[in-house]
């Protein structure tokens, strides 16, 4: 989720910061794309009131591709956890032509920054190409903050999952799940994890190929769910 008031040192003890600078640092798509370190990687995106502080006033988590995938949209930001981590729940935008942030629902007005519910604390948006402009209900239009002393902040840190499912579905399931990939709660957010499988064939109990499986194995790292969803592509087999 969103955070207010977290504090740095004990919250991210072995993230690397990236960007550190006053709010009239003009970001764009280059400093941004520069802390994307890719896959596996998340960031960490906030605004502290002033350099000496050791809280973040308000951030939020998210895979590190948030830095570098474009939007178009001036009204509604996208959840990058639809396709990759069912439990992720903050939307974000990064419309070149106005602005990047955060929001914890995907309505916004980009104008050309997050200009909508501007006493939301929850909310972060800072303009491409200008300095600004907003970290939560501190902004142009409600309450002023001085560009010259808040700070954008940006951390990373290589979060990989512990294991990864075995190469084939064993042909007797076993009772309880043997693997429980998570994240390091400690360090990064404790999201859902979805891995994809595609085997073209796979042998069946009789030992004839069953081609063309499509196998989705979804785990919940919060209450150790697993679900399995198969799909075979072949006539005669459902």
């Amino acid at each position: 989720s969103i955070v207010n008031n977290l504090h740095i040192p004990s919250s991210l003890s072995g993230w690397t910061l990236c960007m550190d600078e006053d709010y009239n640092y003009a970001i764009n798509s280059v400093s941004l794309s520069a802390c994307d370190k890719g896959p596996d990687y998340w960031v960490f995106v906030g605004a502290k009131q002033n350099a000496a502080t050791s809280y973040a006033y308000v951030g939020a988590f998210g895979p590190s591709s948030v830095l570098s995938t474009t939007t178009v949209s001036t009204t509604t930001a996208y959840n990058p956890g639809l396709l990759d981590h069912p439990a992720y729940n903050i939307y974000w935008y990064n419309r070149v032509s106005s602005s990047f942030g955060f929001s914890p629902i995907s309505t916004v007005h980009l104008n050309s920054a997050d200009t909508h519910d501007n006493t939301n604390n929850q909310r972060l948006s800072w303009h491409h190409g200008s300095g600004g402009w907003r970290a939560g209900q501190y902004n142009g239009q409600n309450i002023q903050l001085d560009h010259s002393v808040w700070r954008k902040i940006i951390y990373y840190k290589y979060c990989p999952h512990t294991a990864d499912p075995t190469a084939a579905p064993s042909l007797a399931p076993t009772t309880a799940p043997t693997w429980s990939p998570t994240f390091n709660a400690s360090n990064c957010e404790d999201l859902g994890y979805i891995k994809h499988i595609d085997w073209n064939k796979l042998v069946n109990e009789g030992g004839s190929e069953i081609p063309n499986i499509n196998y989705d194995v979804a785990v919940s790292s919060q209450d150790m769910t697993l679900s399995i969803d198969i799909e075979l592509d072949y006539l005669g087999y459902s």
